[in-house]
């Protein structure tokens, strides 16, 4: 599966904002400490890179994870990235 997140964060009215998805998430990846390092950061480069990131079901479980459980971000990044990838599970 293919997450695309080269979209803006909004803010509560649907404004978008300076901050990329794709950003926020390789920072989330790249500052996390898991038993995975090597396919966070590879990640985390991707999604820099190009913006998106092709991952299996397993691993947007792992991801949600990481984001629910990070506590540098705030609930509005966090929910629209956990958005983004339970639409790839439809």
């Amino acid at each position: 599966m293919k997450l695309n997140l080269d979209d803006n964060l909004l803010d509560l009215i649907g404004v978008p904002q300076n901050d990329r998805l794709c950003e926020i998430l390789a920072d989330i990846l790249a500052t996390s400490s898991t038993n995975r390092p090597a396919q966070t950061m590879a990640w985390a480069y991707d999604l820099i890179k190009t913006g998106e990131i092709e991952i299996t079901k397993d691993d947007a479980a792992f991801i949600s994870d990481l984001i629910k459980k990070n506590q540098s971000f705030i609930d509005l990044a966090k929910a629209q990235l956990l958005e983004k990838i339970e639409m790839l599970k439809d």
